[in-house]
């Protein structure tokens, strides 16, 4: 009982075999194209319904590469890197 490890302990990523390896990446992928997506398409919509075009399609892709480069930098210091 006395090497027990704490489950609350984080795993390096070099310790996961190469399929959760993918699945991470997969889910970076996704969580990073849909914090881009969306502000735009948000964006777009705001344009066709004020008359204002391009301006919040422009706003909503500055927010979402601000988006995806404060949540790069979070799974950055989590030690999340999938390759």
């Amino acid at each position: 009982m006395g090497d027990l490890e704490n489950p609350n302990e984080e795993k390096p990523l070099g310790g996961y075999s190469p399929l959760a390896k993918g699945y991470l990446l997969g889910i970076l992928v996704l969580t990073a194209s849909i914090e881009a997506v969306i502000p735009m398409i948000l964006g777009s919509w705001l344009d066709k319904r004020y008359q204002t075009a391009p301006l919040f399609v422009l706003l909503g892709i500055g927010l979402g590469i601000v988006i995806m480069v404060t949540q790069y930098a979070k799974d950055r210091q989590k030690g999340l890197k999938p390759y």
